[in-house]
């Protein structure tokens, strides 16, 4: 009797080891095949390999790292932000990309060189996976000796692409329409009825008056509000704020011009009355 159960138990361990070693060789037959392809620069194949790894270990940082690598080539800095946030901990080239990316704000500012398609407008804009993000963030420069402040992360992006007339209130292109166009549809989709904020902002260049560059950043604001109408959101649906050049963008100075003349819009976890 005692002899089949040491017999049965070391099948057990046997199978088990088997296994083990089956899935531990599949997972990295999918990590070298998402990296070759990576390197050929076959993105969106890569990332099937990439993903079909974590399927297996979840958890696994350098599959993360490739991930992250991969939507970084891409210039879809949010995806990008969040692979390298699960590898933060455990490899230093992660780590050192999530610096790069959280410092003035990168991973959320579109601007003239960085668009983001709809998946990574989703995640900007997705409160839950935004609070996960702050989460793992927190924990992830929270383990080292870091000297960066991490402020709280919500469904926010920052615009550098919606320019506007010198010292006026109107689009300077089209750019910013196919921008707001955008941000609708991905609204229409994830967000319907969340009240969208929209966050003026001008720097000290044209008006070193304040009220003057409060009241252009309001009209600003207004501007973009009027765009979201004509692509259908409700009036009820949009609020509207301006500040000057009160608010620097973050790691910025009054003196930065560029990076303080912006919009800010915010998904607001309050529903909007239709």
């Amino acid at each position: 009797m005692y002899i089949k159960i040491i017999l049965y138990s070391l099948i057990m361990v046997f199978v088990i080891s088997c296994n083990e070693n089956t899935t531990d060789s599949k997972l990295i037959e999918y990590n070298n095949k998402a990296v070759k392809l990576e390197q050929k620069g076959k993105y969106s194949e890569a990332l099937k390999y990439y993903k079909k790894a974590l399927k297996i270990d979840p958890k696994h940082s350098t599959v993360w790292l490739g991930v992250g690598d991969v939507y970084y080539k891409q210039k879809q800095l949010p995806l990008s932000f969040e692979a390298y946030l699960h590898a933060c901990k455990a490899d230093q080239d992660a780590f050192k990309r999530v610096k790069e990316l959280y410092h003035e704000d990168r991973y959320k500012t579109i601007d003239d060189k960085n668009q983001f398609n709809e998946e990574s407008l989703s995640l900007l804009l997705n409160a839950e996976r935004m609070k996960t993000i702050d989460t793992i963030l927190k924990d992830c420069l929270g383990h080292t000796k870091s000297t960066i402040i991490v402020s709280e992360t919500k469904p926010e992006i920052i615009f550098r692409n919606i320019h506007f007339e010198k010292g006026k209130s109107t689009f300077k292109d089209k750019q910013a329409i196919e921008s707001l166009r955008k941000l609708v549809a991905v609204w229409n989709k994830h967000n319907p009825r969340h009240i969208i904020l929209i966050k003026g902002h001008t720097d000290s260049q044209q008006y070193p008056n304040d009220r003057k560059n409060w009241k252009l950043s309001v009209d600003r604001a207004f501007t973009v509000s009027d765009s979201l109408i004509e692509l259908k959101v409700p009036r009820t649906c949009i609020g509207i704020a301006g500040y000057g050049y009160s608010i620097p963008a973050k790691d910025s100075n009054i003196n930065d011009f560029y990076k303080n003349r912006r919009v800010e819009i915010e998904i607001l976890s309050r529903k909007c009355i239709v």
